[in-house]
């Protein structure tokens, strides 16, 4: 009697935990799809008028290599998306197959990236000054550090998708740099409205800040700090003329 007492109890526990684990999981999948949904608005916010709103793929831009990083950080965030879609739907062998081939998207985004940049810095008119090119030259560096740490972690499922989502976030400098007029303090909030995000996520679900949301804090914490702070520096002022050339 007792041992049947038990079992039915252990059932009900179990039960009880599926449902639990269930609706947590759909809560964490509208959660990541909406932060990725607000990072895909503002870059279509944030270049609208530079690059969608001005033909896309047929804008008049300096070369066509401009057009190659362009989509290469525009599909970085659908397929992210579409990464999110995958797991909603169950499709998890797909999701881990097509993580193979946006690996090497980031490799190319990691590599094509620095050219354009100092293509940008060595145009005058192009508005890319020192700031702006240690800015981008480094959250291109924090971006391949949290994804590279992102793929070795890739069966680490919470930690894997924090590091994908952080990764994608820090990326957002350069589309809200282009928004006019928008004062510091609602810059800062922008940019670090995903992150922020994460951290409440992990306060109200796990009761403490997940150690890979620490790590991206940390490294987008540096990148501001560094972004303000170096370029005004005389080494950075020598290594921006190196690049310049001259």
């Amino acid at each position: 009697m007792i041992w049947g007492w038990y079992l039915a109890y252990a059932a009900r526990l179990r039960a009880s935990q599926s449902m639990k684990l269930a609706k947590n999981s759909r809560a964490e999948h509208v959660f990541y799809g909406v932060a990725a949904l607000a990072l895909l608005a503002m870059i279509v916010i944030g270049f609208a008028r530079t690059y969608f709103l001005a033909g896309g793929f047929l804008a008049r831009l300096p070369s066509v290599l401009v057009h190659v990083h362009a989509i290469l950080f525009v599909g970085w965030v659908i397929l992210f998306i579409v990464q999110i879609a995958l797991i909603v739907a169950g499709r998890v062998l797909w999701h881990r197959r097509l993580g193979f081939f946006i690996a090497g998207w980031a490799v190319l985004m990691v590599l094509i990236s620095p050219l354009v940049l100092v293509m940008a810095f060595r145009r005058p008119d192009s508005g890319v000054g020192d700031q702006e090119l240690f800015g981008n030259l480094g959250q291109l560096l924090v971006f391949a550090m949290l994804v590279a740490r992102g793929v070795i972690l890739r069966r680490d499922a919470s930690t894997h998708k924090r590091l994908m989502l952080l990764a994608t976030a820090e990326l957002m400098l350069p589309a809200l740099a282009r928004l006019p007029s928008l004062p510091l303090p609602a810059f800062l909030a922008l940019y670090l409205l995903v992150p922020l995000a994460l951290v409440v996520w992990d306060l109200a679900t796990l009761r403490l800040v997940h150690r890979a949301t620490r790590l991206g804090l940390v490294c987008i914490g540096l990148l501001i700090a560094g972004t303000v702070f170096v370029p005004s520096l005389d080494p950075w002022k020598q290594v921006a003329a190196a690049v310049k050339g001259t």
